[in-house]
């Protein structure tokens, strides 16, 4: 629900600001509830206080979805300034920002399996663009048991094992669907643009139990390299320490 005093600035904040917010937020597991914005116009400056209710459904903590909240208004200014703004001499400027939490009903595990397949310097940020695009898929009515995502070079691929048998035409819009809200993710999460290659599989396809398989090999190779006695010593001289 939105609301903009004065009320005449409704149709230039719903375009420029609502929406975008509540997509912006999707990756990190927040839905925006309520949003209730204040113009303040100072000369050529519209001075914007935001006043949200988000629902958090992550892990995430407050300060972190305030910071990250807030970080993706300052960025909808610099665009709304640039585009809009440019057009009638106006510049957006983000003045405060007061964000309530509504709390939901607490949630049960999440169902299903994740796995990220990236450099370690990505993966955190990954695992939220799966995360938000589990939350989607719930959103969307998807029942799945298994969301995989590898990133292989400058290319993203995403395998989802849906429940049941699944015929052809949904599975083309299902990986339309999930290529474009993916790709949607990453450029707010990573803050740029990556190709996408999506592949749905349902009950009759064995691909995903390769992928698992060939996960967990990889992992258990990893963690017998690094018992090794030669190797742990080498990362120590390099400075590096295995995680807890």
């Amino acid at each position: 629900m939105l609301t903009v005093e004065p009320p005449e600035y409704y149709p230039i904040i719903e375009k420029l600001f609502a929406d975008k917010l509540g997509e912006g937020l999707e990756p990190f597991g927040a839905s925006l509830e309520v949003m209730l914005v204040r113009v303040v116009p100072k000369g050529r400056d519209l001075f914007l206080e935001f006043s949200l209710t988000v629902n958090r459904d992550s892990g995430l903590s407050v300060l972190d979805l305030k910071s990250f909240t807030e970080g993706i208004l300052e960025r909808l200014c610099e665009e709304a300034t640039a585009t809009f703004g440019k057009l009638y001499n106006v510049r957006f400027v983000l003045g405060s920002v007061r964000i309530e939490e509504k709390h939901a009903q607490r949630k049960r595990p999440a169902e299903y399996s994740l796995i990220v397949d990236a450099p370690e310097e990505l993966r955190d940020k990954l695992e939220r663009v799966g995360k938000g695009l589990a939350i989607k898929l719930k959103e969307w009515g998807i029942e799945f048991s298994g969301l995989v995502l590898a990133l292989e070079g400058k290319r993203l691929g995403v395998v989802i094992k849906v429940d049941g048998k699944m015929n052809d035409y949904d599975k083309s819009a299902l990986k339309e669907a999930v290529e474009e809200k993916t790709r949607a993710f990453l450029k707010t999460v990573l803050r740029k643009e990556l190709p996408v290659t999506a592949k749905i599989l349902d009950a009759e396809d064995r691909a995903l139990a390769v992928v698992l398989r060939k996960m967990r090999a990889m992992e258990k190779e990893a963690e017998e390299l690094a018992r090794m006695e030669e190797v742990r010593t080498l990362m120590e001289a390099l400075g590096k320490t295995p995680s807890p």
